[in-house]
């Protein structure tokens, strides 16, 4: 996982590429971090749909959340462990 991004589209753009209604009110975000909130598009029965969602690796085997905010870049030389 990368450490940082950018998010800096219109939401008209959002909402051609995508397919979801436009969000109103939506601001370019910079320098995003692991933790913190991001907009993502998902699939459900009704169609598709945008929400903000939590940014985190966190392992199946963890036993608590707050292990995420502590991964931030999963090593693919070691997946298999």
């Amino acid at each position: 996982m990368c450490g940082r991004f950018t998010f800096a589209v219109s939401p008209e753009l959002l909402a051609e590429i995508f397919g979801v209604p436009i969000l109103q009110g939506l601001v370019p975000f910079y320098n995003i971090a692991p933790t913190q909130q991001v907009l993502a598009v998902r699939v459900t029965e009704e169609g598709k749909e945008a929400w903000f969602m939590s940014w985190r690796l966190i392992p199946s085997w963890a036993k608590d959340r707050s292990i995420g905010s502590r991964l931030t870049n999963a090593r693919s030389e070691l997946v298999h462990e």
